[in-house]
């Protein structure tokens, strides 16, 4: 059996003989570019015979770090006419940035008004049809979608929580007509009640599905060149695991799910070594995770804000800050460089570290704190 952790930092390989009981681990640097680079390298460090593993587990930050940093697939939404604006709309409730803050500022939607659109359809919130879905409509959008060159499309029509007749119908014919592109609808998201957060929701599937799927493809791919035959599973956000195949399909449950890993490991160490109250610690090289664990069951959460939006999914409670961006900023000067272009690309014109994967994150092997 084998467990891959991609962080931000290092990629932690770890190999388990069931029959032995022997444990081996590997560390290498992850490869910012291309994350199964890092999983690889990491195999091959240890030199394993894949086709002799019964298991492997996953858990990437794939899918968080693009919502994060929005570096996501271009996304169309489909909606209910009348109803294109809720995304921008929102709730009026500020997830971010402070109650008193008067220069705050709504996080952008993740699916910009001018690929937004409106279809003529309706049922009420017992599920009632009100209005049939337009085929009219159905054909103008998809011929809108097709010119706009959109890598993703996600379907979110009014109460088809309680009837997702519309919804079905609707992802059948977009996927008829565009089938090179990523389709997903609320009701198989998120089949709740409440508007923004659904339809948040399965923006966010439909905006990281292309990007889960362009990597976990890959991945399987190098995985099968090397003899491994079975289904690669995912960590997800709620301590479980999920095939590729459902995590290209519903990348939203991979979404914080990193840490997860580290919380399930100290539920079973808990367990073990009669411990039922704990709290478990996760430091890595770009953020900490903390998280309480009571009677061996961990603080679990149906919502978090991600880059400013609501992500409505089962998750546990994990609370993460920073581990060393701000004292990075304040102690810029005692920064030691291997070389004078290295220290250009890592500061900015004012002299600041330029933090991130475009700044001297790339390099943080090369450069270093020095004494005060």
């Amino acid at each position: 059996m084998i467990g891959v952790d991609v962080g931000g930092t290092f990629t932690d390989v770890v190999v388990l003989n069931p029959t032995t009981g022997e444990i081996t681990a590997v560390k290498v640097p992850s490869t910012s570019g291309n994350h199964a680079e890092g999983f690889t390298q990491g195999l091959n460090k240890l030199d394993v015979k894949l086709d002799t593993v019964s298991r492997v587990l996953h858990g990437t930050t794939v899918a968080t770090n693009a919502a994060i940093e929005r570096k996501g697939s271009r996304t169309a939404g489909v909606f209910t006419k009348g109803f294109r604006d809720v995304l921008a709309i929102g709730t009026g409730q500020r997830f971010t940035g402070g109650l008193f803050n008067p220069m705050f500022r709504q996080a952008k939607p993740l699916i910009p008004r001018s690929l937004s659109f409106e279809v003529r359809e309706r049922t009420d919130h017992k599920g009632r049809e009100i209005s049939p879905l337009n085929k009219q409509d159905l054909a103008h959008v998809a011929t809108q979608l097709q010119d706009a060159a959109v890598e993703a499309i996600t379907i979110c029509f009014l109460h088809s929580y309680a009837n997702e007749g519309h919804e079905l119908a609707a992802e059948s014919y977009f996927r008829d007509r565009l089938p090179n592109i990523f389709v997903c609808r609320s009701a198989d998201v998120l089949p709740q009640i409440r508007e923004y957060e659904r339809f948040t929701t399965t923006a966010f599937n439909a905006y990281l599905g292309p990007v889960m799927e362009k990597y976990l493809s890959s991945l399987q791919d190098k995985l099968r060149q090397n003899g491994y035959r079975r289904d690669l599973l995912l960590m997800t956000s709620n301590g479980g695991v999920i095939s590729a195949k459902h995590a290209s399909r519903y990348p939203v449950y991979t979404v914080l799910s990193g840490p997860a890993g580290g919380v399930s490991a100290g539920i079973y160490l808990g367990r073990s070594l009669g411990i039922p109250d704990l709290i478990t610690y996760d430091m890595g090289g770009t953020s900490t995770d903390v998280c309480l664990i009571k009677n061996l069951r961990p603080a679990v959460a149906t919502q978090r804000i991600v880059g400013g939006l609501p992500l409505r999914v089962p998750q546990m409670d994990i609370n993460t800050v920073g581990a060393g961006g701000r004292k990075h900023r304040s102690n810029r000067k005692r920064w030691h460089f291997p070389s004078r272009t290295r220290e250009r690309r890592c500061r900015s014109r004012a002299g600041m570290l330029r933090l991130g994967r475009a700044g001297c994150d790339r390099y943080r092997r090369q450069c270093c704190l020095g004494p005060a």
